[in-house]
């Protein structure tokens, strides 16, 4: 059976007997992350292969938005053996509409493509004006060539959550961890703070 994101109006396919005699099944699209109640498209083909599968779980996503193609492909197959959906932006009209259809947790982008007057400076400036309840569940990656992994002045200076240089790109599996683990513990401990106080008053 055929079935579409109401959200993003991708298409997937399922066969038959995957859905264990039910005909309705909730589960989340595999792109934009938004409910899909199974209902079989009205004259669709049983025998043509999926697209992409359908998850039932949370899967993280991360955008690699680089016009520099070498560096995306690094970027890649260093993160391919992760639990991530990774998707590939080359030019910024791309990154932005992934931006702007779908959520991601993760977002790499290259200090020179950003810099004013560049490439994917829209994309940069996008995720930056973002309301804050949405741009806390981006983590933004900034890779550079001269800045030092780590460097959380340069990060808070570009705009961005973590600066990685270039050299470091291979260790970027142990990196995103720590961050992210840093990441979410910090905010945890900002949302906990604002409960408090909402209770307080």
């Amino acid at each position: 059976m055929r079935f579409v994101c109401n959200r993003c109006h991708t298409s997937f396919m399922i066969r038959d007997g995957e859905l264990s005699g039910r005909d309705r099944c909730d589960v989340k699209c595999v792109l934009c992350e938004g409910p899909i109640q199974l209902e079989p498209v009205p004259g669709q083909q049983d025998d043509a292969p999926p697209p992409l599968p359908l998850r039932t779980g949370k899967s993280r996503k991360m955008l690699i938005a680089l016009a520099e193609q070498g560096l995306a492909e690094r970027v890649c197959q260093t993160l391919r053996g992760l639990d991530w959906r990774i998707v590939r932006a080359e030019t910024a009209a791309a990154a932005l509409n992934h931006l702007e259809n779908a959520p991601y947790d993760l977002v790499f982008l290259y200090e020179r493509d950003v810099l004013p007057n560049q490439s994917h400076e829209p994309v940069l400036r996008y995720l930056q004006q973002l309301p804050m309840i949405l741009r806390r569940a981006v983590l933004m990656c900034l890779l550079c060539d001269e800045k030092p992994t780590l460097d959380f002045k340069a990060a808070f200076c570009a705009g961005v959550n973590l600066v990685v240089n270039v050299q470091d790109v291979e260790r970027l599996p142990g990196i995103l961890s720590d961050t992210m683990e840093q990441h979410a513990t910090s905010y945890e401990i900002f949302e906990d703070e604002l409960r408090r106080r909402r209770t307080s008053l």
